[in-house]
C-alpha cells in the first residue's frame, strides 16, 4: 500500500485562495465552509480572505486528514518539526507536523496529518469550540456555525 501523498504547499495555497473567495460573506465574519470533489475534500474556517485560520483537507476515502493552521508562533522557523495540540470538548489530540513559510502572515503556518478515524472528528459535531496550540500561540474557534459539515467531511475522508 502506497502512503498517502498530501497536496503540495503551493497547491494547498491555491485551494485556500479559491475556497476563500468562494466563501466570502458580506460582513467577512469567519465561517466554516466545506467543499468536496473527486480529488479533495476541504473543511475551512476563515473570513473569505487569502488567510484561513484552519483548513482540513483529505483525498476522498484516504482515511488521512491534513491539518493546516494559518498562523503559529513568531519564534518558530519554517520547516521545523512541531506538534500542535488540538482540543474539541473533552477530546485532545497531538498532531505531529511541521512549520511552513507564510509570507502573508509573517509567521509560519503549521501542516500536520492525522487519521480520519480519530475521535476528534466525531467530537466536532457536538462541541462548542475547537482549540489549538502551537508553541506559544493558542486559539479557540467556535464550531456553532459548522452544522453538519464536520460529519460530511469526515464521511468523505474515511475509508468505506
Amino acid at each position: 500500500m502506497r502512503p498517502f501523498a498530501f497536496p503540495s504547499v503551493s497547491l494547498l495555497t491555491a485551494t485556500l485562495s479559491i475556497a476563500a473567495c468562494a466563501s466570502a460573506t458580506a460582513d467577512d465574519k469567519p465561517t466554516w465552509t466545506m467543499n468536496s470533489d473527486s480529488k479533495q475534500a476541504a473543511l475551512i474556517y476563515g473570513d473569505g480572505s487569502e488567510e484561513s485560520e484552519i483548513v482540513l483537507t483529505c483525498k476522498p476515502r484516504s482515511n488521512r486528514v491534513r491539518f493546516f493552521i494559518g498562523e503559529t508562533d513568531a519564534s518558530l522557523k519554517p520547516y521545523r518539526k512541531v506538534t500542535a495540540s488540538v482540543t474539541v470538548g473533552s477530546t485532545k489530540v497531538a498532531v505531529r507536523g511541521k512549520t511552513v513559510p507564510n509570507e502573508l502572515a509573517g509567521v509560519p503556518s503549521f501542516i500536520g496529518d492525522m487519521p480520519a478515524s480519530d475521535p476528534l472528528f466525531d467530537a466536532m459535531a457536538g462541541a462548542p469550540t475547537i482549540a489549538f496550540k502551537v508553541a506559544k500561540t493558542a486559539k479557540e474557534i467556535p464550531l456553532k456555525t459548522m452544522g453538519g459539515k464536520a460529519a460530511a467531511f469526515n464521511k468523505a475522508c474515511r475509508k468505506p
